[in-house]
């Protein structure tokens, strides 16, 4: 079992039911569990079906063993206050607990369990990734405890620290929220962290039918194809998020606060997580978005960014996504649905354009 310690592992916060905002204390909540309003880091998964994970799953409670294991965690003579589950994550069960030490403080942390068979290597990927992003300024969640094998809590299983905010998607202000996003990737690609690298592992659902008969451009997609079952495009490996998008990004009072899910933490190409971001945002918001993001993101890093990588990723989309979408946005905002696949085909036209 992993166990990590951080100067971080001691923050709590508070939701402030008053205000609808989040405050910062040290050490204990002094609010009622009752009174505490979650907000959870939102994960996607590369290959997600609408009926591989049923939410009756993900929300149950976990394990005796598993909650013992969590109180156990935080140290000796603890007990567990409340346990609830986060909405929002389609690929793991994750569950904000509250845990009160035997000196009557209590912190909040996040256990994020994988119910799916062969998860064990992505647990010990995402607490390599937590561990080293922990001497960094990287807003992301501190690592507890990890139990990768599932001995004690019976599956692969996280133990982390819970981050301020809420996923936000209808900000105030999109051409700031857009340079936050791009601001922070560029720092996560500066980063040295050692996790494995990159395994082509993507869905390319989208590009493994014949017809593209959901597609308002099936001749480009087809095109598409050509050009990625080709030689791959050189690029220079970088520490990556692996799954950077709006879903995985809080924010506290419309500033960024943290960035979750690091399942797919690897050394690979920078526009694998550019793509993999404006990608979400066509599906969820405009094109003219997405291409705000990339030249927010070229300015930070002050390169251009390859076409060929970033067609790459947009190569997971396919023909389900407007059906796991709105599982994902769980409700917060409305969802065009109708028009997804059409932004989709706009995006990779402005992509095959620039190649």
């Amino acid at each position: 079992m992993f166990r990590q310690t951080s100067p971080r592992r001691n923050r709590t916060w508070l939701h402030a039911p008053c205000d609808n905002r989040l405050e910062h204390t040290k050490d204990r909540v002094s609010t009622k569990p009752e009174a505490v309003q979650w907000r959870q880091p939102v994960d996607l998964p590369h290959d997600v079906s609408s009926d591989a994970f049923r939410v009756s799953d993900r929300r149950a409670r976990p394990s005796p063993e598993a909650l013992a294991w969590a109180v156990s965690s935080l140290g000796d003579g603890g007990k567990l206050v409340s346990v609830r589950p986060l909405v929002g994550g389609i690929s793991s069960a994750v569950h904000g607990l509250v845990i009160e030490d035997r000196h009557g403080g209590r912190s909040r942390v996040v256990m994020r369990r994988w119910l799916e068979p062969e998860t064990e290597s992505l647990v010990k990927r995402e607490a390599a990734a937590l561990n080293g992003l922990a001497a960094t300024g990287i807003p992301a969640p501190a690592l507890v405890a990890a139990d990768p094998s599932g001995d004690i809590v019976g599956c692969p299983a996280l133990l982390m620290e819970w981050l301020p905010g809420q996923v936000e998607l209808a900000p105030r202000d999109p051409q700031g929220w857009l340079g936050a996003l791009a601001h922070v990737g560029a720092q996560i690609h500066e980063t040295q962290i050692e996790v494995p690298p990159y395994e082509d592992g993507f869905n390319l659902s989208g590009l493994a039918s014949n017809s593209f008969s959901w597609s308002t451009r099936p001749d480009a997609w087809k095109h598409a194809r050509e050009l990625l079952s080709g030689e791959t495009a050189p690029s220079n490996g970088v520490f990556i998020h692996g799954d950077f998008q709006h879903f995985n990004a809080l924010w506290s009072r419309h500033q960024l606060s943290g960035i979750v899910d690091w399942t797919f933490a690897a050394i690979g190409p920078r526009e694998l997580d550019t793509g993999r971001c404006r990608l979400n945002i066509a599906v969820l918001f405009s094109v003219d978005m997405a291409e705000t993001f990339r030249h927010a993101y070229e300015a930070e890093v002050g390169a251009a960014l390859d076409p060929w990588w970033e067609l790459r990723s947009l190569a997971s989309y396919g023909p389900d996504w407007p059906t796991f979408i709105p599982l994902q946005v769980g409700g917060r905002v409305r969802v065009d649905v109708a028009g997804m696949h059409a932004r989709v085909d706009a995006l990779l036209m402005s992509i095959l354009q620039r190649m």
